[in-house]
């Protein structure tokens, strides 16, 4: 038989490697490609996309994904994640001096399911 892996809840695409997984017979992790996209007003400031994924920083500010300035106030980035996956990710603002200002708002939850190719995350900040 062939053994393909499903991630734990809360586990990471790394974590494959380190076998905190379990087995599971008929689901294969795959990349889905995953955009984000925010509006915000950054008063000369980057927006970035953090989170509990190691794709989109880990929580580590250093880490932080930069979005794309893609019209008025409207930031966007396509990263890879991996299906089965629950993620927890804020958007912060940052000026050159790194000092970031995080949404004041819970952590935003994302969970990916099999079989999705792509998904599209739109949010405004503070929202």
């Amino acid at each position: 038989a062939v053994m393909t892996y499903k991630l734990k809840p809360g586990a990471h695409a790394e974590d494959l490697k380190k076998n905190i997984i379990r087995p599971d017979y008929n689901i294969v992790p795959n990349e889905v490609s995953v955009t984000f996209t925010v509006k915000a007003e950054t008063a000369g400031k980057d927006v970035y996309v953090i989170g509990s994924y190691p794709a989109i920083g880990k929580w580590d500010v250093k880490n932080a994904v930069k979005l794309e300035k893609k019209g008025k106030n409207t930031f966007s980035k396509t990263v890879k994640l991996l299906t089965n996956t629950d993620i927890e990710y804020k958007f912060i603002k940052m000026g050159s001096d790194m000092k970031p200002e995080w949404e004041s708002t819970a952590n935003r939850l994302l969970n990916i399911e099999n079989g999705q190719k792509a998904v599209t995350v739109s949010a405004e900040f503070n929202k």
